[in-house]
C-alpha cells in the first residue's frame, strides 16, 4: 500500500490512478484536475504495478451540495471537508483483502474528521467495507448521472466526539 500527496506522484502514477479510478464507471470528465486537488492518493500494487486505487478527495462545495441534496441527507455539507472515493480494484485481485488495509490507511489521513463516501446501491461489497469502517447510510438512494439505471447511496463516517475528550 502506497499513499502519496498528488504532487508527490509521477505523471505515470497519476495516469495509472486516472485509468483505474475511471474503471469504476462513476468518474466524470475533468477528473485529472480533481485528482491533483485530492488530499491523498492510495495505490495497491502487485508486482510493482498499480492494481487498485482510493483517494481522500477534497470536494468542492457545489459537488457536496449536489450529493447531499440528491440523497436528502439532513447533515450539513459544512461538516464534511473530505470524501473517500475513486475506490477501485481490478477484478482479478478482489477477494484477497487488499482494499481494506488501503482504506484504513486512507482514513488515517483525516484522523477524527467527518468523511463521506458514495457508492452504487448495487455495490454490496463496498457498502460492507464502508460499514466495517463505521460509515452509515444517510438519506435515500438517488439516480446516478453517469449510469441512469444505477442508484447511488451516500454514506457518512461521523466520529464519536467522546474520543476527542
Amino acid at each position: 500500500r502506497i499513499i502519496r500527496r498528488p504532487k508527490e506522484c509521477s505523471e505515470l502514477q497519476i495516469d495509472h490512478f486516472v485509468e483505474l479510478g475511471s474503471m469504476g464507471g462513476e468518474v466524470v470528465e475533468g477528473v485529472r484536475a480533481r485528482i491533483m486537488r485530492a488530499r491523498a492518493l492510495g495505490f495497491v500494487e502487485y508486482e510493482d504495478v498499480p492494481v487498485g486505487v482510493a483517494a481522500i478527495k477534497s470536494p468542492l462545495k457545489s459537488y457536496k451540495k449536489k450529493v447531499f441534496g440528491a440523497a436528502g441527507s439532513q447533515y450539513s455539507i459544512e461538516e464534511f471537508s473530505h470524501e473517500l472515493g475513486w475506490i477501485y480494484l481490478k477484478e482479478n485481485h478482489r477477494g484477497k483483502g487488499l482494499m481494506t488495509p488501503l482504506i484504513e490507511n486512507m482514513l488515517e489521513e483525516v484522523g477524527n474528521s467527518p468523511v463521506f463516501s458514495t457508492t452504487r446501491s448495487s455495490n454490496i461489497v463496498m457498502q460492507q467495507i464502508l460499514k466495517h469502517f463505521e460509515f452509515k447510510r444517510s438519506g435515500k438512494p438517488y439516480r446516478s448521472v453517469q449510469s441512469p439505471d444505477e442508484m447511488i447511496r451516500l454514506l457518512l463516517k461521523i466520529p464519536d466526539k467522546k474520543k476527542d475528550e
